[in-house]
């Protein structure tokens, strides 16, 4: 008996045996498969591996070349495409420029002075709307110091320097200095209202009110310098006092503020909410309201207080629209989209290169200083004796002849003489 139970156990051991053969093989085979894996994850260099990374950097060097190629296609294009194109269409005042300055187009391509100081004038009404419009009243009222000292300071000190240098330099008048520094002086809106448009959607510097003061400050500088500019005019040419063409200025700005705030009441409320296409109603009615105060002020002899209506009515206007008023301003932008490229090709046209001379822009002077025609002592010389003749610097103590002590105050000779 003892035999036989010892051959049964030897029996049902040999399978267990075997068994756990098979389970080992197995388990080898899981742990090689398991190291192939390792290897291809880990970036162990393997065959297939590296294969595989050959055939990836191939096809990524080959679509880099495909991408290189699309795009030198797309910039030689012809029509230009692209950046090409961009650049292009966005060069309006080159291309105002040049329309007025190569013969063959200009001889063939003439520009109606009226027609063009029409769509100019278009074009700042709808710029002044856009600035109106996106004025943030809350920030205004916190900024409303900063805003005065800002629009009136700049333009200002300029306007008052540009006005002495030249006269005691080029010997210009008072008034035409002054003109010159109101031009020199004046901010353009129609490059600063769309800048800070564009800042005020990205949330860049809302929270300080700063678009709103830009805005507010670069419209109202523009138009004191329109104000001053035709005050000075004025008083070039016309015979009358000095004082008439000093409260001329002044009544151009009280009707300029008492149109636009009667213009901005009425249109918060007419057209009425219950109408149809009210946002369209709306947009077309303060459109044609700036239009008819920017060309009426022209009329009337007070041009500047147009753009103050214009910018007052919108504003007024915009604080009535509020849930609506985003959507104005989209019908307003498209609008400025058409009157943009008039707008900066005719300020380019307006420049002739033939109608200029060396002398006029210059030129002729700066040359002067070099081949001692006119030192930059003389310069000094004559800015100082100008001040002390026209008085402004001297006092009871000074004798007559004081001037004469200070070495700018003598004659000046050139190297050459």
């Amino acid at each position: 008996m003892e035999d036989e139970d010892k051959t049964i156990e030897c029996k049902d051991s040999e399978p267990s045996t075997e068994m756990n053969r098979t389970d080992s093989a197995h388990q080898e085979t899981q742990e090689e498969t398991a190291m192939n894996f390792k290897g291809i994850d880990e970036n162990e260099p393997t065959e297939g591996s590296n294969l595989l990374k050959s055939n990836e950097k191939k096809l990524q060097e080959t679509a880099t070349e495909a991408n290189h190629l699309q795009r030198l296609r797309q910039t030689l294009a012809c029509p230009p495409r692209g950046l090409l194109d961009r650049v292009i269409t966005n060069g309006m005042l080159l291309a105002g420029f040049l329309m007025r300055n190569i013969p063959v187009i200009s001889d063939n391509v003439q520009i109606n002075h009226k027609w063009s100081s029409s769509l100019r004038s278009i074009a700042l009404s709808i710029i002044l709307v856009r600035a109106g419009l996106g004025l943030d009243s809350e920030a205004l009222k916190k900024l409303k110091g900063v805003c005065v000292r800002l629009s009136l300071g700049p333009c200002t000190v300029e306007a008052c320097s540009s006005a002495v240098l030249t006269h005691f330099l080029l010997g210009l008048p008072w008034q035409w200095g002054f003109m010159l520094g109101f031009v020199l002086g004046a901010v353009s809106p129609a490059v600063v209202v769309p800048s800070m448009l564009l800042l005020q959607g990205a949330g860049y510097g809302v929270e300080k009110g700063i678009p709103t003061l830009l805005m507010a400050a670069g419209s109202f500088d523009d138009i004191l310098a329109i104000t001053g500019f035709n005050t000075c005019l004025g008083m070039a040419f016309s015979t009358g006092s000095t004082v008439f063409n000093v409260l001329r200025g002044v009544l151009e700005v009280v009707i300029g503020v008492a149109t636009g705030s009667l213009l901005g009441f009425f249109i918060q409320y007419f057209p009425s909410s219950d109408q149809d296409k009210l946002v369209y109603k709306r947009a077309f009615l303060v459109l044609g309201f700036s239009v008819l105060a920017v060309f009426s002020s022209v009329y009337f002899g007070f041009p500047g207080s147009g753009g103050l209506c214009t910018l007052i009515m919108a504003f007024l206007a915009g604080m009535r629209w509020t849930s609506k008023k985003a959507e104005v301003e989209k019908i307003i932008a498209i609008s400025w989209d058409v009157f943009q490229p008039l707008l900066f090709g005719l300020i380019g046209a307006e420049v002739s290169i033939a109608s200029l001379r060396p002398e006029t822009v210059g030129c002729n002077r700066i040359c002067g200083f070099r081949h001692s025609k006119i030192t930059w002592r003389e310069t000094a010389r004559r800015l100082w004796n100008g001040c002390v003749n026209s008085g402004i610097f001297v006092h009871s103590h000074h004798s007559p002849n004081w001037k004469s002590t200070y070495w700018f105050a003598g004659p000046q000779t050139s190297p050459e003489s």
